[in-house]
């Protein structure tokens, strides 16, 4: 009888051994709150169970070592076993002073398969790390949790540290100056709904850049260096500057006419000065048949090469001086902005008379 009532209770033992969770209670020597407070409490109810061992998990551990190794099984690469894994990396992490370590990967474990635990030793975690803003959201995430899931010794165990906690966050307040209507601000990287930049911020202690952004504004980048127990700073937002877009060069089609405008000068003064001595060219040789007739002619002579060349002579002359003066305009006068200039000059020679036709615009 006394051997069958011990065989029963072996029998329960192993039965309660497969069904308890591992992940989600709280590790011996695990995570401890940096201000001495007890360790996460644990809790027996199925809400908050995390991944529980595989049945036979405590049959194989207590199995003789030289027993022979079995293929391991689908299950082993689930979500649960690699989130039970991480979370004891984390807790010998922990319990050997890689803060850092044991944060990633309780972090890791709770993105595998979320649980209440992992969740309140991940605060504690954040908490020993100074990140006070952090621990604080994912202690008030974890008492709401725990109050939901009627696990009231979890949800004291976070109320307690979320009231330590705001004593000592530190926190910005922005502040639009008047006219700046920026569109979007960011914190690191976090958008921050406009309609709330009035309430305070709480950050963890350390660098944090703030970006406001606006349609065809400038974008006001600023840099706050937080310190912690409870350092409040006021973070002044102004009018964000308008963007200036370069505008086309047009300076550059005025400049042609403009580096056009001395040599235009220069060839329609050379070509007054070319009308000017044929002018005179033809002045002398009207004179000259003039002289050659002699007086005792009189109008019997005829005297038409001599008025040809004289007309000629007398346009030329004129036109000559004409577009002399235009290229020393053309050429001293102010440079500015002016459609390019052309001039044409031709002799002509009619039965009446001749001349020079000149034509010109600028």
């Amino acid at each position: 009888m006394d051997g069958s009532r011990g065989r029963v209770a072996v029998a329960l033992a192993m039965a309660f051994a497969l069904r308890a969770p591992q992940v989600d209670a709280q590790p011996s020597g695990g995570p401890t709150s940096p201000s001495g407070a007890a360790a996460v409490p644990t809790s027996s109810s199925k809400a908050a169970a995390g991944p529980a061992s595989p049945p036979g998990a405590a049959a194989a551990a207590a199995a003789p070592a030289s027993a022979p190794s079995m293929p391991a099984a689908s299950a082993d690469d689930s979500p649960e076993r690699r989130a039970e894994a991480r979370f004891q990396q984390a807790s010998e992490a922990f319990d050997r002073g890689r803060v850092d370590e044991a944060c990633l990967a309780f972090a890791e474990s709770l993105r595998l398969v979320a649980t209440l635990g992992t969740l309140l030793n991940l605060a504690l975690c954040h908490e020993k790390q100074g990140k006070t803003a952090t621990a604080w959201g994912e202690f008030t995430q974890a008492a709401a949790w725990a109050g939901d899931a009627k696990q009231w010794d979890r949800r004291d165990f976070a109320h307690q540290h979320v009231a330590r906690l705001e004593r000592s966050l530190s926190r910005i307040q922005l502040s639009l100056s008047s006219g700046a209507e920026p569109a979007a601000i960011t914190i690191d990287g976090q958008p921050v709904a406009v309609t709330r930049v009035a309430l305070p911020v709480f950050l963890d202690p350390g660098n944090h850049e703030i970006v406001a952004t606006a349609a065809g504004r400038r974008d006001f980048v600023t840099t706050v260096s937080l310190r912690a127990d409870a350092d409040a700073q006021i973070v002044a937002i102004p009018p964000l500057e308008p963007l200036r877009i370069a505008s086309p060069p047009a300076h550059d089609s005025a400049a042609a006419p403009q580096d056009r405008r001395p040599p235009l000068g220069w060839i329609v003064g050379g070509a007054g000065l070319v009308a000017i001595v044929t002018g005179v060219g033809f002045g002398v040789d009207a004179l000259a048949k003039t002289g050659d007739l002699g007086p005792s002619c009189g109008n019997r002579c005829g005297h038409g090469p001599a008025q040809v060349a004289e007309a000629v002579s007398i346009a030329s002359l004129s036109a000559g001086a004409a577009a002399l003066a235009a290229g020393v305009w053309l050429v001293a006068a102010p440079r500015r902005s002016m459609p390019s200039a052309l001039a044409h000059w031709a002799p002509r020679i009619t039965p009446r008379g001749a001349g020079v036709d000149f034509t010109g615009s600028w």
